[in-house]
């Protein structure tokens, strides 16, 4: 990889997240789910249009993204990569702020185990790695597979 903007990618990835939580915040509302639902009673089809609904987001982020430098897949997955530990470093982060140790570990154990956040995971990467991948093909600036003049 002949170079990666490290700051571009943490801007990439702080964005995104602000945006998911807007996102999902939306899709409760847009659903019924009051504010105080725990989680575990959020239906499945609200985190299934919301990881859905997640995927354009990327994909218009990750256009801004290689914006600056040619696209590649290797750099598709290295900006996933990125975006998910910034992720769950911000996560974590949370979590330490209202709650004591035993607390965190206990919900980080129960993230883990979740399929959601797996799910999050493989569309984050997924995605990022697909639109490197994307956004390099020549046939990209049009369907006859020629180059933009």
């Amino acid at each position: 990889m002949k170079s990666v903007n490290v700051l571009r990618a943490f801007a990439f990835a702080v964005i995104l997240y602000i945006a998911t939580f807007i996102l999902f915040a939306t899709v409760l509302f847009a659903c019924g789910v009051t504010i105080g639902t725990a989680p575990d009673q959020i239906p499945v089809f609200v985190h299934v249009i919301y990881l859905v609904l997640t995927i354009p987001l990327i994909l218009m982020l990750s256009k801004w993204y290689f914006r600056k430098f040619q696209p590649s897949f290797s750099r598709g997955v290295f900006l996933g990569i990125y975006t998910l530990v910034v992720f769950y470093v911000f996560d974590i982060g949370m979590l330490f702020l209202g709650l004591s140790l035993d607390e965190v570990v206990s919900l980080l154990y129960e993230m883990i185990r979740d399929w959601k956040f797996y799910a999050l995971t493989v569309v984050v990467l997924g995605t990022t790695a697909y639109a490197g991948f994307e956004y390099d093909r020549t046939y990209t600036f049009g369907d006859a597979g020629l180059k933009k003049k």
